[in-house]
């Protein structure tokens, strides 16, 4: 089966809408045969498993107008401070323009690999017998000393930013890698990472600590400082959280009209679009639970799960 071809224009207005699969001309009489798309920023970028030239890579396409080669560059620019600091990270291999303002950076395909994140989740998930959440944090903990310990730091700082290959423990987003030599700024960016585990899964701080000691030798940071740091960005990821909720994005829509705002996670906009369509009458069909003055609580029956619709 012929994948569909794209052009750079097309692939802007798809939106969200962007084929799993498909073929781009990079503008040098060679095509682009994106196999997989990993990641997508509607309208922006996208980062995908692909074919060039006979050969794997993954291919990370910035098509955000005239933003795109400043994004590209970013990208390029991190994954080379990287290997010249002695982090790991996947190699670049080259950078490209595509026309109509977009940028392909080409960056070392790692296989077979794994997540820091899908580690994590696949550690602790629930009646996994004999798993040690705190043996698959420490690498990760120790890498990040070792950035700090190089001066950089990694912006959008989350578990999947992170890939397992060949047993080594790689950073693989060079366009959210920055300077970073205030201590104030380094240990938030630790206390960033822990702050992203669950309330759920305790561990003692000092193994922590001790693992981050390892690649940053020089951090002077204490159990209870770090504690203290983990509980501000804990604090400031909920705030964030509340405002992402607040705009349509990969986990919420958002619609907005004259009369009418509505935020429904993506996930389940599908099952629930009858009843934002019409919730009156749903409501009409359900069960009352509260008929008061000031509000109305009534459940109902969605395709056999009990929901709770309070107006």
């Amino acid at each position: 089966m012929t994948s569909r071809r794209l052009d750079i224009r097309t692939l802007r207005l798809a939106g969200r809408e962007v084929p799993d699969s498909f073929e781009l001309t990079t503008g040098q009489d060679t095509v682009l045969r994106v196999a997989q798309v990993l990641r997508l920023l509607p309208g922006k970028r996208l980062v995908a498993l692909a074919q060039l030239g006979g050969r794997k890579i993954i291919a990370k396409l910035f098509y955000a107008g005239r933003r795109a080669q400043r994004h590209a560059q970013r990208e390029k620019v991190g994954l080379l401070v990287l290997a010249a600091k002695g982090v790991p990270a996947p190699t670049f291999l080259d950078m490209r323009p595509l026309g109509d303002d977009a940028w392909l950076v080409e960056v070392q395909y790692l296989s077979p690999a794994e997540s820091a994140g899908s580690r994590w989740r696949r550690v602790t998930a629930e009646g996994l017998v004999g798993a040690d959440p705190l043996a698959a944090l420490m690498p990760l903990v120790e890498l990040m000393g070792q950035m700090h310990a190089a001066g950089l730091c990694q912006k959008d700082l989350h578990l999947d930013n992170f890939l397992w290959h060949a047993g080594i423990l790689k950073v693989i987003d060079g366009g959210s890698v920055q300077t970073c030599k205030r201590r104030r700024k380094i240990e938030g960016n630790l206390g960033l990472l822990l702050a992203q585990l669950p309330l759920t899964v305790a561990f003692p701080l000092q193994p922590v600590l001790s693992a981050y000691q390892r690649g940053n030798p020089k951090t002077t940071l204490s159990p209870a400082q770090l504690e203290r740091v983990v509980a501000r960005q804990r604090q400031r990821r909920v705030r964030n959280y509340l405002k992402k909720t607040m705009r349509d994005c990969q986990e919420f829509l958002v619609a907005r009209a004259w009369r009418r705002f509505t935020v429904v996670a993506r996930a389940e906009a599908q099952a629930l679009s009858e009843v934002l369509a019409d919730p009156d009458t749903t409501m009409g069909l359900g069960i009352p639970l509260k008929l008061g003055n000031t509000s109305t609580v009534v459940r109902f029956n969605l395709g056999g799960r009990e929901l709770v619709i309070k107006r």
